[in-house]
């Protein structure tokens, strides 16, 4: 599909004309690059990408963007998307900067980017010199520019593929077998495909043309896979591909099960394929947008806020995702990661935003997505509260956290059971656990279970709703893994708790949304996981892969509905405990009685230990102790830890006690620090770039540390100061730090102070 060059010129009803602005680009994955699952909205109005991997596991996506208004300067404009991992996430689209650009060329489209050099890029484009804008004539050829940031790329002169009577448009170019192949439709399908070959990448010569048929169009990309072949995947009435042993001899074309244009696809993983291609477009038949509208912000926090959405109607098809999305820049898209789901269907619905940062402007939207796409409430704007007061956790504070979902429109507020230990306070703060019960339990009765267990701890321990927690099959469609979110976050806040100590306990049910935790949570203060008498079923991992639900869980779909890829964190210790003579819960696998299929206990702990490094085989034979007696199977010096005992669907003293050795950190200090005021020190900015100021409004004549600490606990910078005048302000350098929510720490012999700082570039 050629976007190139002047549209902007043929543009009179938007809303109305078809052309490539009315179709989104799509991402899919697949374990086989044939059968393609879990279609979503990549990018909307756009067309033309092209995915590699760039710097290790960066993914760089370029292609085609028309942002409204037209015109404006980011309509019908090559734009950039990159991700950290592996494809789940995107950063915002940026307009490529083309530098050096001679202005009587046309400006460049159909991109495609490779690599080169000590990470590099090159990025090929079409353009013609001296057209006018929208004509595609013979003038039309492919030319090249460079980059070393993936933003601003550096033009260079002249055209790589000039064919003298026709245009060189959709160009696709891939390094294989020591030069590079280039390739670009030749006019009608049955023509084939414009084939050249080149050294370095500039000076290219022609080859055979690549032969073809009136069904299969070769407008698409090449891509190399695991086996050492080279693949193109094309557009025709499926997406197909073809691949070569030496980039000359083609093989029989294999149609996808997706239909589409323009695909781009990239092999992560053995099991696992990305592709990113153009979907079908927007207004087809009778069926429209859904109609939303934003909810106004309250529960105004310093890093939290609620909102939400009223779906109004639609469109004629079932709305099969909801929720809200925000950003610190305008207009946010679902493709950001910070976005809630909630739910399916027309209707009221309330959503939490969390993890944001104090005084710093946000925009929301709600959004719902049916059938042909994503559609938008009206954007609202809210500033977060500026400092947060430092203060103890207790065993009678109150955590209110609330969620709304079906079964709840107007919410559900999770009882809270909360301990806290008598005496001094560790030196960084207690460790917190949260324990989860199982089917039927309450948080009270789990804190009575494990008080003396972990004596050491703060115990934090919710009820679910009903008694359970949302794993596949039980009477509860709760958000909970959005609860515990909120709930970490909010425990992070306290003085008395160490934000990088918290530890996730679950029991039967409990382990199950432990697990989910183990899958799904990105918060790397969250240190240890611990899963009792319920180890990974097969919806938490399979075909080779973790997995989450792509909007809610569903017993009679496949796997339970977890169909997203998920890419656990792997700082976190894991604990993992079952019994043999388990009535529920088959030790050895297979069907549980309570409707859902487990992998063997010793097989998910080995999936668990490869995941995180372990690259031996399972371990055959354990290490006995204790009486009752247990086996230990432990991975990678203890960090997975497999338990198995004949306790039944419970735990004995023996497990017990090596819950409490494999949670250790009782030493208190001999004093508790004393929390300073939240006025004796102001920072700013914060967001902050480059530096942060700190600013002191009192004076301090003793010692003075300040200390940067990653939330995964590391000291990033710490500075000492003799004395501090009231009215100094001090400089910290942070250049060097990457983007993140991090904690300034300053501390002298009076003290203790607090906050968290984020940075942002």
């Amino acid at each position: 599909m050629v976007l190139g060059a002047g549209f902007k010129d043929q543009v009179v009803a938007q809303q109305t004309q078809q052309g490539p602005w009315n179709s989104p680009l799509k991402v899919a994955t697949s374990t086989d690059g044939i059968n393609f699952t879990s279609s979503n909205i990549f990018q909307d109005s756009s067309g033309v990408p092209h995915v590699i991997r760039w710097k290790g596991d960066t993914l760089i996506c370029v292609f085609q963007w028309f942002r409204k208004p037209n015109p404006s300067p980011t309509w019908d404009r090559v734009a950039v998307k990159f991700s950290y991992n592996k494809g789940i996430d995107w950063t915002d689209p940026v307009p490529l900067n083309f530098l050096n650009f001679p202005s009587n060329y046309q400006r460049p489209f159909d991109p495609t980017v490779v690599t080169f050099g000590k990470d590099s890029l090159r990025i090929y484009y079409s353009s013609s010199v001296g057209t006018t804008q929208g004509g595609l004539t013979s003038a039309v050829n492919t030319y090249s520019a460079v980059s070393s940031d993936g933003l601003n790329f550096y033009f260079e002169s002249g055209a790589r593929v000039d064919e003298a009577a026709k245009q060189v448009i959709d160009p696709a170019v891939a390094w294989f077998k020591n030069q590079w192949h280039f390739t670009a439709p030749k006019g009608a399908p049955q023509d084939g495909a414009l084939h050249y070959t080149s050294e370095d990448g500039l000076l290219f010569k022609a080859e055979p043309v690549i032969p073809s048929d009136n069904s299969h169009n070769w407008t698409g990309n090449l891509t190399v896979d695991f086996t050492g072949k080279l693949r193109f995947y094309g557009s025709g009435n499926k997406l197909w591909y073809s691949s070569s042993s030496d980039g000359f001899s083609w093989s029989a074309f294999t149609d996808t099960n997706l239909k589409g244009g323009d695909p781009s696809v990239l092999q992560l993983e053995t099991n696992r394929f990305l592709m990113i291609y153009v979907g079908e477009p927007y207004n087809t038949g009778s069926t429209q947008f859904p109609t939303i509208t934003t909810a106004a912000v309250s529960n105004l926090g310093t890093t939290s806020a609620t909102s939400g959405g009223n779906v109004i109607a639609d469109g004629g098809s079932t709305i099969i995702a909801r929720g809200v999305v925000w950003s610190t820049n305008p207009t946010p898209i679902i493709t950001l990661s910070t976005k809630t789901s909630n739910g399916t269907g027309t209707g009221t619905f309330s959503s939490s935003l969390t993890s944001l940062s104090p005084n710093t402007t946000y925009y929301v939207r709600a959004y719902a997505t049916n059938s042909i796409g994503t559609a938008y409430g009206n954007e609202v704007s809210f500033k977060t509260n500026n400092t947060v007061t430092s203060s103890n956790l207790t065993s009678s504070t109150s955590i209110s956290i609330k969620k709304t979902w079906s079964q709840q429109p107007n919410g559900y507020t999770y009882p809270m059971n909360i301990f806290v230990p008598s005496g001094a306070v560790p030196q960084g703060g207690f460790p917190v656990c949260i324990l989860l019960h199982g089917n039927g339990g309450n948080g009270q009765g789990m804190i009575n279970q494990f008080l003396s267990t972990l004596s050491c701890h703060i115990l934090v321990a919710p009820s679910g709703y009903q008694n359970s927690w949302n794993i596949c099959a039980e009477n509860s469609d709760a958000p909970d893994l959005e609860m515990i979110q909120d709930l970490v976050n909010n425990l992070q806040g306290y003085t008395n708790v160490n934000p990088n100590k918290i530890r996730i306990l679950g029991s039967s049910n409990g382990a199950g949304l432990a697990n989910r935790v183990f899958i799904e949570n990105t918060n790397p203060g969250i240190d240890i996981i611990c899963a009792i008498v319920s180890h990974l079923n097969e919806p938490q991992y399979h075909s080779g892969n973790f997995y989450k639900p792509g909007n809610t869980t569903d017993p009679s779909g496949s796997f339970c509905g977890y169909n997203v890829l998920a890419t656990p964190l792997k700082s976190r210790k894991y604990l993992s405990i079952s019994n043999d003579n388990d009535n529920l819960i088959p030790y050895l696998g297979g069907t549980s009685a309570v409707g859902v299929s487990f992998l063997a206990a010793e097989t998910a702990a080995l999936t668990i230990a490869k995941y995180k490094g372990h690259t031996n085989n399972i371990l055959a034979t354990g290490v006995n102790m204790g009486d009752p007696s247990i086996t230990e199977f432990s991975y990678l010096s203890g960090d997975v830890v497999h338990l198995k005992g004949n306790a039944m669907h419970g735990t004995n003293a023996t497990q017990r006690s090596y819950i409490k050795k494999y949670f250790s950190d009782c030493q208190a200090s001999t004093s508790v620090p004393a929390i300073l005021p939240a006025g004796v020190f102001e920072i700013s900015p914060n967001p902050a770039s480059d530096y942060v100021d700190i600013l002191s409004m009192s004076e301090m004549p003793e010692k003075v540390t300040l200390q940067l600490i990653g939330l995964n606990g590391q000291q990033l910078l710490t500075k000492n100061i003799n004395g501090i005048i009231a009215g100094e302000s001090i400089r910290l350098p942070l250049n060097h730090i990457h983007s993140g929510l991090y904690f300034l720490r300053i501390q002298s012999e009076r003290g203790v102070w607090v906050r968290k700082l984020e940075i942002m570039r």
